[in-house]
């Protein structure tokens, strides 16, 4: 359906089929470099070849209105020409001059290039420079062919236009639209203009020079008539000239008019001594509208009518500015021309409301960065009296000129073209195209007065580029970049990090938004990285010249800029660019040793993160962690270890700790860092001064791990250490927290006791939180509810006595990545434990520096028996108060600073502080006193025997814990059972052992053991032994233990008795001997003395002892007779007596009764066979 399609020549017909044709393959190789298709000289095209070899043509074809193939031969060499001209091929030309095309085929009939015009312009159409453009235009617009003097077979160039060039004449104005000096007046005179630019390559001053027509001069230029170079001058015939003009320089003609011809004339320029240009027209210039070239200045003679110059739009004349009506480039850089001012290209906004636009601004330089490579421009800013009413706009603007060669300086009117454009949030103008430094003038900036805190974010936002001054004392928030970027961040006040003075959520946030109103960087007016010397403070930082979080800075005049420091990480930050140094008060002094808490001390207990401590050093990749398969932390080399060690030892040694809690510690099998400190600091001391617990490495764990250190000649551990991980309670997950150690200590001197609980938890980075994890917009960061589950878990196990201590006193230590008012520390502080920072340092205690806020994430936490025992608190300030380039890392520092930057104290060991924790232990002492007593004692072989133990506690107040009672059982007994009043016992190889638990002040407890005595020595002794211990330091042992001797009886024989025989009457006076036998069926050996004594009368008779062996009988004859008289009349009893002494001093009685079945009765354990 176009009229004007193009086709491509194909070498195969497809009549009645579709046509196929190559794709085309434009801008591979040659190109239609310039096309002459006047009728004057012989016209030609000409191919160039822009490829760095040669091209054979043959085949290839040119289309005009008829084909034309190259014939063999035919080449074209690598940056050479080919030209296709009339003379030669006649019947091939058939150029239209008012509008035709060309196209170049390959030999394979793939299109390559084509070009062309609508209309020619009197002359050959060039591409500047060869081979430029596209290689598919339609026409002379789209193709970006050029008009201009034809140069077949060489290279094109535009010509030189002269110093000065009349560029547009109008002798003959419309009589309706015709007002070309803008006065509102048509005026056939009065509106005739001549349009002149300076060509030359600088600025002219033609006072004094003269513009005539064929007749005589019309004008003289008056005084002070200075041409911008590539700007042009405008004389009018009369009139008032009303409008811009472009900025050119406009008079009016001095005569009172220029008489020029409508049908003919000529125009003069003359600098006094000769024609400087002069232009004839002729009846052309009679047509309503003026004469012009196309293009402005370089195109061609004749001029041609303005309504068909390219760009004109139809217009009738442009004086004063380019064809299309846009101002000549000299004469917008003209000082004093129209220009935007800067508070409209800022707008009331964030972003200015002209982005993209070219625009001239002519203003005061009010900061040079010019010679700063990382800057490259310099600051403009409207002068007194010029800026507008409006306090949202700024009158300050960046110019980013890049090099662009003309130099500026502080206090020069500098009128400026360039693009406006947004740049990391600031407005600024780049894409310079002219700078001009304008004549001087008495015009000023006056500075803005800047307070903090902002009433909005965006507030600083209207000061942009302008100069301004901060009345207020300021105060150094944070330091951190300060090795990088050469910047501060300062505040009104010091910055406390919300969540750890006011709770989560709303307060919180609230607090967050303030303090990021209160805060303004202070550059250093460079944004390299890494710079030498780094400025702050005067005359440079070094390690022994600091400026700390907590200084102050006064005197602050400069001016105010928006973007990243140097490195987008560190985010869009308004910067204040100081005119000249600061005032610094160093208001927060180093301290030399943390505060004093010895005063009534005998303890002191410290929590440090010491900052990856490894001996691997990084250098040697991945090998680091329980399973040696991760990066390695801390020092990269040998030289950073060794700087890095001196720096730590020296802390340490001056914290003068008792107990050290210790954390990132490098945590590979095999490597021990916590030996190597120990090693230090006894090289510091005396040998033996310290040591450490040696829990091994955790895993599971993490890459780093948490550790103990201790002075033996102070405390001593008490039993074995303890580790909770995830494998004790799955809720403290140590894939994220590193598993916590516990150890109790006792104190040498006075044997108090405490356990310490050493923690590291989770981070508040978010990398791969989940769910809870997340950041719940509460200013509690990533992971908190892990690491409110390790609070609970912790406090869980805590409550089992870990390390079997028996002791209440726990302090719970570390870094807990959490602040003093979040939900970790809540938990803590529920269960009772108290915050030993914030008690002791108020709110405001802090222990490491983020964001330019200060806040605790190091905590140490007493328990509530502890919180009695603890007499101060405090956190040495030695780290996170100091900029990070002290530290003892090499990277990113000159030799210069290697050497001025490091020193071998304690200042910026690691990036968290050390707490210190002053202990005053309570006496932990229960005098245990223990006593024993047997039942029967003595004790007869075979009988029971009781022991019954007893235990007091005779202390006060001191509660004895674990308490347990040692037996060892004497030989020749069996053990019956065992019982304790509030405890339990076991017996184990004659031992019986007694678990009683606690025993608190003056209560007395005991057991009760039971044994048999069965195969000891008769006669013989029984020695027992007790003791009893706690968990407790006895003061006097001598009474935790009792030996008790019991005496072993041999048992009474098993006499056994034949009953007598006798009559049972007897004569009187008359003696009856009857014989006794007695058999001993028992274990022991008797001895007896037999005592015959008759019933009524003394003893007759005395046997002498008998000794009856175990299983013997003994047979002794008993007589008896009558003492009494008279003479007895029947039958009376026979009574019969003996007494049997044994030797050992025991008695037993024998008494013989008349009776059938007569018996002995005696001290005999078997009565039964009497």
């Amino acid at each position: 359906g176009d009229d004007a399609a193009d086709f491509n020549w194909t070498a195969t017909p497809t009549m009645g089929a579709a046509n196929t044709q190559p794709a085309a393959n434009l801008g591979s190789s040659v190109v239609i470099n310039e096309v002459d298709p006047n009728g004057g000289a012989p016209a030609f095209i000409e191919l160039y070849n822009p490829t760095g070899s040669p091209v054979d043509l043959e085949n290839w074809m040119i289309a005009v209105d008829d084909d034309y193939f190259i014939p063999a031969g035919q080449s074209i060499a690598a940056g050479g020409f080919w030209v296709l001209d009339e003379a030669d091929f006649p019947q091939f030309f058939d150029l239209d001059a008012s509008g035709d095309q060309v196209y170049l085929y390959d030999a394979a009939g793939v299109r390559v290039d084509q070009v062309g015009w609508n209309t020619a312009p009197g002359s050959s159409w060039n591409r500047l420079p060869d081979g430029a453009g596209p290689n598919d235009g339609w026409n002379d617009a789209t193709s970006q062919l050029v008009a201009q003097t034809p140069t077949p077979n060489a290279t094109n160039v535009l010509p030189v236009a002269p110093d000065w060039v009349i560029n547009e004449i109008l002798a003959d104005p419309d009589p309706v639209n015709g007002d070309a000096n803008g006065d509102g007046v048509v005026s056939s005179t009065q509106d005739e203009f001549v349009e002149i630019v300076n060509n030359s390559g600088a600025a002219m001053d033609i006072s004094g020079w003269t513009l005539s027509d064929g007749n005589s001069v019309r004008h003289t230029f008056p005084a002070d008539t200075i041409i911008p170079d590539e700007c042009s001058v405008v004389v009018f015939g009369g009139g008032t000239p009303t409008g811009s003009f472009g900025n050119s320089v406009v008079q009016t003609a001095s005569t009172g008019a220029l008489g020029l011809n409508n049908d003919g004339d000529t125009v003069t320029l003359n600098d006094g001594s000769s024609n400087v240009v002069s232009y004839t027209y002729g009846p052309e210039g009679g047509d309503n509208q003026s004469l012009t070239r196309d293009p402005d200045i370089t195109g061609p003679d004749p001029l041609i009518k303005h309504s068909t110059a390219t760009g004109s739009g139809g217009a009738l004349f442009s004086p004063g500015t380019q064809i299309d009506g846009s101002a000549f480039l000299g004469c917008l850089a003209a000082c004093g021309g129209p220009s935007t001012p800067i508070h409209d290209i800022q707008g009331s906004g964030l972003v200015s409301p002209i982005v993209g636009q070219q625009v001239f601004a002519e203003a005061l330089v009010n900061a040079d960065y010019q010679d700063v490579s990382s800057i490259r421009g310099f600051f403009m800013e409207e002068p007194d009296g010029e800026q507008d009413a409006d306090p949202a706009t700024s009158e300050g603007i960046f110019i980013y000129d890049n090099n662009f060669g003309v130099d500026v300086a502080v206090g020069d009117t500098v009128r400026v073209a360039g693009t406006v454009a947004e740049y990391q949030e600031q407005t600024q103008l780049t894409s310079i195209t002219s700078v001009t430094v304008c004549p001087s003038s008495p015009a000023t900036a006056s500075p803005v007065d800047v307070t903090l805190p902002f009433s909005e974010t965006v507030y600083p936002e209207r000061f942009e580029g302008m100069t301004v001054t901060m009345p207020q004392t300021m105060t150094v928030s944070e330091n951190y970049n300060l090795g990088r970027g050469g910047i501060l961040t300062l505040s009104n006040g010091r910055l406390q990090q919300p969540t750890n003075v006011v709770p989560p959520g709303a307060p919180a946030n609230d607090l967050q938004a303030a303090n990021n109103l209160n805060q303004i960087t202070l550059d250093d007016g460079n944004l390299a990285q890494n710079p030498d010397p780094i400025i702050y403070p005067p005359p440079e930082l070094t390690a022994l010249n600091t400026v700390r979080s907590g200084d102050e800075v006064t005197n602050i005049l400069g001016v105010m800029t928006q973007g990243t420091p140097g490195w987008s990480s560190a985010g869009i930050l308004y910067r204040v660019y100081p005119y000249e140094m600061p005032t610094f008060t160093f208001a927060n002094p180093r301290p030399a040793a943390p505060d004093p808490v010895r005063a009534g001390v005998s303890l002191r207990v410290s929590s440090f993160n010491v900052l990856n401590y490894f001996l691997t050093l990084a250098e040697n990749g991945p090998i680091c962690g329980p399973d040696q398969n991760e990066d390695c932390r801390g020092a990269w080399n040998a030289s950073e270890f060794t700087r890095q060690r001196d720096k730590l030892l020296q802390a340490l040694y001056i914290l003068d700790a008792d107990v050290l809690g210790l954390m990132e510690l490098e945590n590979t099998p095999g490597v021990e860092p916590l030996a190597d400190l120990v090693d230090g600091l006894n090289a510091l001391t005396a040998p033996g001064t310290y040591d450490y617990i040696d829990a091994g490495t955790f895993n599971p764990g993490d890459v780093i791990k948490v550790g103990i250190i201790y002075k033996p000649g102070v405390v001593q551990p008490v039993g074995d250490f303890a580790i909770l991980n995830s494998l004790v309670d799955p809720n403290f997950n140590t894939n994220l927290n590193r598993p916590a150690l516990a150890q109790t200590f006792d104190e040498v001197s006075n044997h108090g006791r405490f356990t310490v609980v050493v923690n590291h938890l989770k981070s508040k980075g978010c990398t791969n939180a989940t769910g809870l994890d997340e950041d719940q917009g509460d200013g509690q960061g990533c992971y908190n509810f892990t690491r409110t589950q390790a609070a609970n878990a912790e406090l869980s196990w805590i409550a089992t006595d870990p390390t079997n201590s028996g002791d209440p006193d726990f302090i719970i230590m570390g870094d807990l990545n959490a602040y003093a008012m979040e939900d970790p520390i809540d938990a803590l502080e529920t269960a009772g434990y108290t915050n030993l920072e914030t008690a002791y340092q108020g709110p405001d205690a802090y222990s490491y520096v983020y964001f330019a806020q200060a806040g605790s994430l190091d905590h140490s936490m007493a328990s509530p028996s502890m919180v009695s025992q603890v007499n101060g608190a405090t956190t040495w300030h030695i780290n996170a108060d100091e900029p990070s380039v002290l530290d003892y890392n090499e990277e990113f520092k000159s030799a210069n600073q290697l050497v001025i930057l490091y020193n071998p104290d304690q200042y910026r060991t690691s990036d968290h502080d050390p707490l210190l924790i002053g202990l005053n232990l309570e006496p932990s002492e229960a005098d245990l006193f223990v006593s024993k007593i047997a039942n029967p004692d003595p004790v007869m072989l075979g009988e029971t025997l009781y022991y019954t133990i007893t235990t007091q506690n005779v202390s006060t107040p001191t509660v004895a814990t674990d308490v347990v009672i040692t037996d060892v059982l004497p030989g020749g007994v069996s053990f019956n059972g065992a019982a304790a009043y509030t405890g339990t016992c076991n017996e184990s190889s004659g031992t019986v052992v007694c678990d009683m638990g606690d025993i608190g002040p003056d209560v007395i407890e005991s057991v009760l053991i039971s044994v048999t005595v069965d195969t000891a020595q008769c006669p013989g002794v029984l020695s027992n032994y007790v003791e009893v211990a706690s968990n407790v330091y006895d003061p006097n042992p001598q009474n935790n233990s009792h030996t008790l001797e019991t005496d072993v009886e041999c048992a009474p024989p098993n006499i056994d008795v034949d009953p007598l025989s006798m009559a049972s009457t007897q004569l009187p006076d008359t003696q009856v001997i009857q014989t006794l036998t007695i058999s001993n069926t028992g274990a022991s050996l008797l001895e007896w003395m037999i005592d015959e004594e008759p019933v009524a009368g003394p003893p007759e008779a005395v046997q002498p002892v008998t000794r009856i062996d175990s299983q013997a009988t003994l047979q002794a004859e008993l007589s008896g007779e009558d003492n009494t008289a008279p003479t007895i009349a029947g039958p009376r009893d026979l009574a019969a007596a003996a007494r049997a002494q044994r030797m050992l001093g025991t008695t037993g009685l024998l008494l013989i009764p008349e009776s059938s079945n007569d018996r002995v009765m005696a001290f005999d354990p078997t009565t039964g066979n009497l």
